[in-house]
């Protein structure tokens, strides 16, 4: 991975550290490897291996590799440490997570590996527990058909997020670029190779041997500054080393992280190296928040520009890591996998899957967030890209490296629709920057499936989110997905596997909801939750091949223990797995079916968490307009009996309110009568649920501050709640803003003459009808932080002002800035999920605030020049459409505030200025040939630009971005 900026410690990094030192240094024994292991019994090898031929990388059996998989770091650094400040076996996680991975389809997995903690100042390999744990790894992706890549050296103090710990490894005492200079770093470097290519594992092979390790890759994104001719030498040394030590299989070496730099890549693939390997980060890494909105077209095409260089050709092809990072739209591996084998890659592995006992706070890699019960609809967007990297036919690099010198890419859109020999993949992107669009209040088909990836072939039906697509075959044996579809109705949020077993009997795999409390991609920290699981009882109905009404749902592992058999008729199920078979059916004689939770739903003293509402609405409406409103809940179904929707004006008394109706997956939905909105003004509602008192519920006391004036109500189990116990209102307790995820409970409803109103009602700004629709506006400041994307090669800086209004300035020295593709980049902003058009977007209703006809873009802006002159500078200002192309025009902008408005439909179409990305090589701009029709009130963005070189340092000053009639 990229480097990493290091952020303040949590209160819990002083035990982990402490944990980590000790437990590190007490199993640290240096051992005499080069002795003992040579002489093991593997330490020959003359199996087959897999090879490198004419460029194609071949398994041992001579078939093509095209394997897809997870990076997974637990055995080491923070991971490690926080395991066991958590009092955890390592080995009891590893095989947790371990098996979710194959649950998920993954076959591929790769790591660097914390050579500072695995080895002493001059290289010798340490025997301890790190190593160990690794082995113990090893043994359970052999088991379960995972094959592996080993990075040998990551270079990387095993620190991150935290400070590094003391390492006694020999990289900490060189820079990445001494690595390959720096005499005594390659003598040491070179003994850690050695002996850990003679390292005997577990099942009693050498690593230089082992057959489901398929091949090495050096060294984890090194640094090279020196001659190519010089580098080239240093890597034709290791491959020696490692021949020389009884490496037959094939040996890999990065060529991305050098940047576009021709020369290197052309030195490296005259060395005897069998492949070179890449990394994918396209929407650049550490935005410390979630990115909102459709990034498909940032992973339309992998360009890079050196296959087509001399000795390249007979390379094969890796992508080591990648990821969308802070991307939580389930859309983006399965396009991913697409690009990699159009550009002919034959293994890539996703940056990292997360351990499912830390998930819950995202603190180990906080840009990144991946895993089953946490992430379920990503994680099935992982399962799906998997079969479209097996099933795609592998490109040709050379054409693809040539197609993508040119920003051009032909099929965009279009190329959204992936389709294989054996299957169809469709991937319906978020439609705006409500990146959760399944929370619409429309129960609009378009709205439901925003952000879903839907994959069927003739046996299997897969999809990361609820869909209204019928599967095309008739006689579907295997479904994974995430709420509901044509053959699975299901209340909860977490994620489900179904397989039919050659009895014709079904295996059903549920996993647990999943409650998601606040942005999972913020500065790291232990301390926070993100999301939280529950075991809740949840009403499943479904339509299988061979199964009717009366079959029989019988729990055989997990929580579902806790029930008896039920009829598919009447389905309300736990977490578990369950064998769906016919009512006359021999009993079950096969296998106890393994199922792995965390210890936060195993532990005998885990916390409750009961009822739990989270909700985000508009920061703005416009009157004479319903305003359509959710809220999920998450709980057993039995405990939710009604919920209703209150709202007033500000001063008003709480009165009106309306009956949500049940939108399925625990969210419930109403609106806000038009007729009700005739007025502007600040808008509070709140939502409250009718459930039985004996359902947990965090409640808040009736005070206007924070202070933790909180309680839990009596627990129940999952199992136990039942409609018929005595019910009690409960209402949804904010924090005054649009912005929130989690809400505390207020005994009561809002109309009861005795509610204890805390002040903290959700709030929405009505303005009046067909006021602008804003798209960014410097009154936003503190909620539009994470809306700021910084395009690839700008050179600006942002800050937000306050002087005559707030504003945000975007500077450009005119020492250092260069033209990017013919422009100068300036800025792109997302809209944020809160914001109004976002909203109205997602909720289907955009097309009613504004009419399509005669709509202008409105700007309130002015330049700031340093130095003489006030002529105007010519700006260029673009519109992102639903498919993240931009559509815009240049205009003068003068040194005086103004207020300009272009008619939409002058504008045309342009590239779109891509974000900042790794690996440094990808293109800045991506235009496509094949646009949708424009309608501006399903923007999704605005991107600014300058057409040429300024001639002094400049400055743009932007207050307001709106539609208007």
């Amino acid at each position: 991975m990229k480097a990493r900026t290091f952020f303040p410690t949590s209160w819990l990094w002083v035990a982990l550290g402490a944990a980590a030192v000790s437990q590190s240094h007490a199993a640290i024994e240096r051992t005499s490897l080069a002795a003992t292991e040579q002489n093991s019994p593997a330490a020959t090898g003359t199996a087959p291996v897999s090879r490198v031929a004419n460029g194609v990388w071949l398994d041992e059996q001579g078939h093509e590799v095209a394997l897809f998989g997870v990076n997974y770091a637990q055995p080491f650094a923070f991971g490690y440490r926080a395991l066991a400040a958590k009092g955890l076996s390592h080995r009891d996680v590893m095989a947790m997570d371990v098996a979710h991975l194959k649950r998920l389809g993954v076959r591929a997995y790769r790591v660097h590996l914390w050579d500072r903690l695995l080895s002493d100042r001059d290289g010798n390999l340490l025997n301890n527990e790190y190593l160990a744990l690794f082995d113990e790894l090893l043994e359970m992706l052999r088991e379960a058909g995972i094959r592996v890549v080993i990075t040998p050296i990551g270079w990387w103090g095993s620190g991150y997020p935290a400070p590094d710990p003391t390492e006694p490894g020999f990289s900490a005492l060189y820079s990445k670029n001494d690595m390959n200079e720096k005499s005594d770093a390659i003598k040491a470097t070179h003994t850690y190779l050695r002996q850990l290519m003679a390292h005997v594992n577990k099942a009693g092979y050498r690593y230089a041997d082992d057959p489901n390790i398929l091949a090495f890759e050096l060294f984890n994104e090194p640094k090279h500054r020196q001659d190519p001719a010089k580098s080239a030498a240093y890597v034709s040394d290791l491959v020696k080393l490692l021949r020389d030590a009884g490496v037959r299989k094939p040996l890999f070496y990065n060529t991305s992280e050098q940047g576009n730099w021709p020369e290197f890549a052309s030195a490296l693939c005259q060395t005897p190296i069998d492949g070179v390997s890449y990394q994918w980060y396209p929407t650049g890494l550490l935005h410390m928040s979630g990115r909102h909105g459709n990034w498909l077209g940032s992973v339309a095409r992998y360009s890079e520009p050196f296959a087509a260089l001399d000795g390249c050709a007979s390379k094969a092809r890796m992508v080591y890591e990648f990821d969308a990072a802070d991307v939580a739209a389930p859309v983006m591996y399965p396009a991913m996998a697409r690009s990699f084998r159009q550009a002919g890659f034959q293994w890539a592995t996703q940056f990292a899957y997360d351990s499912a006992e830390l998930a819950g706070s995202n603190a180990e890699y906080n840009t990144h967030h991946l895993n089953l019960l946490y992430t379920p609809s990503k994680a099935i967007s992982l399962l799906i890209a998997g079969q479209v990297f097996s099933e795609l036919p592998r490109g040709d690099a050379k054409a693809n490296s040539q197609a993508s010198k040119q920003p051009l890419v032909e099929n965009y859109p279009a190329s959204n629709l992936i389709e294989t020999p054996q299957s169809q993949t469709q991937l319906t992107p978020p439609r705006a920057a409500f990146s959760q669009a399944s929370n619409a209040a429309a129960s609009t088909a378009s709205a439901a499936e925003s952000g879903v990836a839907v994959y069927q072939s003739a046996r299997a039906f897969y999809y990361s989110g609820s869909t209204t697509v019928t599967p095309r075959s008739k006689d579907v044996s295997q479904i994974a997905g995430v709420g509901s579809s044509a053959l699975v109705q299901y209340g909860g949020t977490g994620a489900y596997f179904i397989d039919r077993q050659a009895d014709g009997s079904y295996l059903l795999e549920l996993y647990p909801d999943v409650a998601m409390l606040q942005d999972p991609y913020q500065a790291s920290s232990l301390a926070r939750q993100a999301s939280v699981l529950q075991l809740n009882q949840q009403p499943m109905q479904l339509k299988l091949p061979g199964l009717t009404d009366s079959a029989v749902a019988t729990p055989l592992a997990g929580p579902a223990l806790a029930l008896k058999p039920q009829t598919l008729k009447t389905l309300q199920l736990l977490p578990g797995v369950y064998r769906l078979a016919t009512a006359n059916a021999p009993a079950y004689q096969g296998k106890t079916p393994s199922y792995h939770l965390p210890s936060a739903l195993t532990s005998a003293n885990k916390t409750p968490t009961g009822l739990l509402a989270t909700h985000q609405g508009p920061d703005r409406w416009q009157q004479q307009q319903a305003l359509p409103l959710c809220v999920d809940i998450t709980a057993p179904r039995a405990a939710v009996l009604s919920v209703r929707l209150y709202h007033r004006f500000a001063g008003d008394k709480w009165q009106a309110y309306q009956t949500a109706t049940d939108a399925g997956q625990g969210q419930y939905c109403a609106s806000v009568p038009a007729a009700q909105l005739t007025r502007s003004g600040v808008l509070q509602y709140r939502f409250a649920v009718e459930a039985p008192s004996l359902v947990e519920a965090t409640l808040r006391a009736a005070t206007s501050t924070d202070a933790a004036n909180t309680g839990v109500a009596p627990s129940a189990s999952s199992a136990s709640v039942s409609s018929n116990a005595p019910a009690r209102w409960l209402t949804t307790s904010a924090s005054g803003s649009s912005l929130v995820w989690q809400s505390a409970w207020l005994v009561g409803k809002p109309d009861d003459w005795d509610f204890a109103d805390d002040g903290r009602a959700y709030v929405a700004k009505v303005q009046a009808a067909k006021a602008p629709l804003l798209l960014f506006s410097g009154e936003d400041s503190s909620n539009l932080a994470g809306a700021l994307v910084y395009p690839k090669d700008a050179k600006t800086t942002l800050d937000w002002r306050l002087a005559d209004e707030p504003v945000l300035r975007v500077s450009v020295n005119k020492t250092g800035t260069w033209l990017v593709d013919g422009v100068v980049p300036l800025l792109r902003t997302q809209l944020q999920r809160q914001q109004q058009l976002a909203y109205a977007n997602a909720t289907g209703t955009a097309s009613q605030l504004l009419p399509d006809a005669a709509l202008k873009l409105r700007l309130k802006v002015r330049v700031v020049r340093r130095g003489d002159g006030n002529e105007p500078l010519t700006v260029g200002v673009a519109l992102l459409d639903p498919d993240g192309l931009a559509w815009g025009s240049e205009l003068p902008v003068s040194a005086q505030w103004q207020v300009l408005q272009v008619p939409v439909a002058s504008l045309q179409p342009l590239p779109t200025l891509l974000s900042e990305a790794y690996p440094t090589f990808l293109p800045a701009q991506l235009q496509s040939a094949t646009r949708r029709p424009f309608d501006a009130r399903y923007s999704q963005g605005v991107q600014w630009w300058l057409p040429s070189l300024p001639t002094q340092d400049v400055a743009l000053e932007i207050a307001e971005v709106s539609l208007v009639e």
